[in-house]
């Protein structure tokens, strides 16, 4: 893979010239950086949906399996569209000017079982500023399962990783509950202390509870079967997992995005690190809707305080401005594209490097 470096390009490139362009055009359209009306009608809609499609589930899925799938199925879909698109803005502080708001929706995660203060942690601190640096960024690590970054230690299943990917991707959420969270909690990996501390404790406690009681107590109650159960839960949860897992590692971890193994810390433009480690795909209005404009990582990247609905309009200010300065723009014309480079990289790192 090629290097890039900002000798090469974007010497000049400006974190804080572009912002004040953005800030310009948000001025011209009497926009606010936070929250928006849009996104708070779509987190009720969204809200709403989930509680109903859920309901319907319970209600009418132990009499077929031909009502429980299908809407197994749409559950799966508004549980994502809460974790992107309410949620991931939320934990960002993005989703409102209101402190309670943000607060509010960014529970949906403890909700279903997880931490907003590991994810604080995991995705806001360390990935948001360590992007693609091995060894700094978690969503790049992962215990030399796979080799993302032609940094990593080659081991001989890495031939491999191009196959097993999906059914690992699928196993995520899945590891995220039952063991990665309550791992970070045990071994204190952020040296939290005190209240913080306790508050993760008491978190992690309810998280679990409530996922249990959401997603196999009250199942078990109106399925009655153990197995109806397992399948509901498992069809639910396998599924979300590779979809939220493929919609971030293709952003990141493809054959054009760059790594930067031998730092701990930015070492260029902020705005530029983004840029040449981040990658954007283009695709339809739904998928923009589900997925909460995670379509446009660049301008996420950049700008991760700003509401997701405001991605649309500043990306011709960031392409512009990219162009302006020889700094690549990188986009994929559609998901397939983005998917299928994610996989090409896996297996071009599946090669044993050659000895240097």
């Amino acid at each position: 893979m090629p290097s890039t470096t900002e000798q090469q390009v974007g010497a000049d490139f400006s974190f804080k010239e572009l912002r004040n362009r953005i800030h310009a055009c948000l001025e011209e359209n009497n926009l606010q950086l936070k929250g928006s009306w849009s996104i708070l009608r779509k987190a009720i809609f969204i809200a709403t949906s989930w509680i109903l499609v859920y309901s319907a589930i319970m209600t009418y899925g132990p009499d077929s399996f031909w009502i429980a799938a299908p809407l197994t199925l749409v559950l799966v879909v508004f549980t994502l569209a809460m974790g992107l698109g309410v949620m991931h803005d939320a934990s960002h502080r993005a989703f409102s000017r209101s402190q309670i708001l943000n607060n509010i929706a960014n529970l949906t995660l403890t909700f279903m079982g997880g931490s907003t203060i590991i994810w604080y942690q995991d995705h806001v601190i360390s990935h948001h500023g360590h992007t693609n640096i091995p060894g700094k960024d978690p969503d790049i690590h992962t215990n030399g399962i796979f080799r993302f970054s032609p940094s990593d230690q080659y081991r001989w299943f890495h031939r491999f990783q191009h196959l097993y990917a999906v059914p690992l991707y699928c196993t995520k959420a899945l590891i995220w509950v039952w063991y990665e969270d309550m791992n970070i909690l045990a071994t204190n990996k952020y040296k939290l202390r005190g209240k913080r501390l306790f508050m993760l404790f008491m978190e992690i406690l309810a998280s679990r509870a409530s996922h249990i009681m959401l997603f196999i107590l009250v199942p078990y109650l109106f399925f009655q079967s153990w197995a109806w159960t397992a399948a509901f839960y498992l069809s639910h949860w396998l599924l979300f997992s590779i979809s939220m897992v493929l919609i971030f590692e293709v952003a990141h971890v493809a054959n054009c995005q760059e790594f930067f193994p031998e730092q701990d810390k930015l070492e260029i433009d902020w705005a530029l690190h983004q840029l040449l480690t981040t990658a954007n795909f283009k695709t339809n209005a739904f998928m923009v809707w589900l997925v909460g404009g995670l379509n446009q990582q660049i301008e996420h990247h950049i700008f991760p305080t700003m509401t997701s609905i405001h991605y649309p309009l500043i990306r011709p200010i960031v392409m512009d401005y990219a162009n302006e300065h020889g700094v690549p723009y990188l986009e994929y014309p559609k998901f397939r594209a983005s998917l299928a480079a994610h996989f090409r990289h896996l297996k071009n790192l599946s090669k044993r490097p050659a000895a240097a």
